[in-house]
């Protein structure tokens, strides 16, 4: 099929034509179920509350620049979020996308600094394996090495910084602590060579996303991070773009580290899918010294904040907690790891089920004894995909990487509002999908044939 729209991948694109609840049709009337959709549709495809407030948004004031404006959606949303804090952040700023939010905290802590006097903390430190979005800057300072490769310099401080993986790389100490203390020493070697005096902050995701498959860190991480930075006067900014506002089971991702980070990221599900939003928020502590200026946060953007936009996140936002949905996330994410641990463990090429609520990955491995992966050129990432959709489920899989090779997984993120018994749907499907690639990687024949979309 010919498209006018510049290619991204090599899945050849279906049209999609109509979706409701957890399924989605394309053009030709089949339907799939939803098992991830980026992680962004959390609610849904046929909300009603959300879509009445857009509309009411749309025909009061479309837009209005906030230059000069402000809006009772992005007021109400704002208040909302700080709220949800309970006492660690204090401030909002609005941007239409995940990296732009991204891209907002580490100008907020640049500005910080400057006005401190600190003039030399220009350095971001992140992990390896860490994506943190897809603007020049957000790709230069992460360690997702495939992803920036065309458009950044190459190797920084962030493929020095150990992702913290007990699944990857725990064999090779004698207990979790040792490897916690790996961990954080890798940190602080880097900040020790950088000189603490020009570090400006520690980027991390509270629970990693599409690259290194929804790892969370053993107990104890966390809190050996947050004392680092404080040793070192750094601040933390975690990226919670793809796991906060209730994908773990928390409303905010770091609750479950019993952390407070300085600032944090969010996107993805802010708004549910129905309108591009994402939010920076940011503690006292950064708030006060920026609005010491008379201008404030030297920030600006055309759709910062807009309208439409943040009536879809009010009332995505205010859904998801008058439905007690993001308590939901978390009984039903240990029911959906059980079920998919029940049945895939017995399959030759996954490796590892993890994750925490609804932010799950599997890891495939080419070796389950050796934890090996497979190769890039066994295009085993694709061959899923298009065997998932043949199967009429939406996967997103990923092909990641570790200090062993290339990591394919899939990332399994369904909407919050699914049943278990569309959860069980999912991970029947997804066993089926797995298993016929698990019978394809020893047939050479059919494998060529799977790599072939459906028409």
């Amino acid at each position: 099929m010919y498209s006018s729209i510049l290619k991204r991948g090599s899945f050849n694109k279906v049209f999609c034509a109509e979706a409701t609840g957890v399924y989605i049709k394309d053009s030709n009337g089949r339907e799939y179920i939803d098992s991830c959709s980026g992680a962004v549709a959390s609610l849904g495809y046929s909300n009603q509350s959300i879509t009445d407030a857009m509309v009411e948004q749309v025909q009061r004031v479309p837009f209005a620049h906030t230059g000069t404006f402000t809006s009772e959606a992005a007021e109400s949303l704002a208040d909302l979020l700080i709220k949800q804090s309970n006492g660690v952040f204090s401030k909002v700023v609005f941007s239409p996308s995940g990296t732009e939010a991204v891209e907002v905290a580490l100008k907020l802590a640049s500005q910080f600094w400057r006005i401190n006097g600190y003039e030399k903390k220009n350095i971001v430190l992140c992990r390896e394996l860490s994506y943190h979005g897809g603007s020049s800057k957000t790709l230069e300072v992460g360690g997702q090495l495939n992803r920036k490769k065309y458009f950044s310099k190459g190797s920084n401080q962030s493929e020095n910084i150990r992702v913290c993986n007990v699944y990857r790389n725990l064999d090779s100490f004698e207990t979790v602590d040792d490897y916690i203390n790996y961990c954080v020493d890798s940190l602080e070697r880097e900040i020790v060579n950088a000189g603490a005096e020009n570090v400006s902050c520690f980027l991390i995701e509270t629970v990693g996303g599409s690259t290194s498959g929804s790892v969370t860190a053993p107990k104890g991480y966390f809190d050996q991070i947050e004392q680092l930075c404080k040793k070192y006067n750094i601040l933390l900014i975690l990226d919670e773009v793809m796991c906060g506002l209730g994908r773990t089971g928390y409303y905010y991702a770091y609750e479950a580290e019993c952390i407070s980070p300085d600032i944090i990221a969010v996107g993805k599900t802010i708004a549910a899918g129905y309108q591009p939003l994402a939010a920076t928020l940011c503690n006292n502590r950064v708030a006060d010294t920026i609005e010491s200026l008379r201008s404030g946060f030297v920030h600006a953007g055309t759709y910062v904040g807009h309208n439409v936009a943040c009536a879809a996140g009010f009332a995505a936002q205010k859904y998801v907690l008058e439905n007690s949905l993001v308590d939901a996330v978390n009984e039903k994410g240990y029911y959906l790891s059980s079920v998919l641990k029940r049945e895939l463990g017995n399959l030759s090429i996954v490796g590892d089920v993890r994750g925490r609520g609804f932010l799950k990955s599997i890891e495939l491995v080419k070796s389950k004894a050796q934890n090996t992966p497979f190769s890039a050129d066994e295009n085993v990432s694709e061959m899923v995909k298009n065997i998932g959709m043949n199967n009429q489920i939406l996967l997103y899989t990923c092909e990641g990487f570790s200090h062993k090779g290339t990591s394919d997984h899939i990332l399994i993120a369904p909407p919050y509002i699914c049943s278990t018994d569309e959860l069980d749907c999912i991970t029947e499907r997804v066993v089926n999908t797995i298993t016929t690639v698990e019978s394809l990687l020893h047939n050479t024949k059919k494998r060529r044939l799977s790599c072939q979309p459906i028409n």
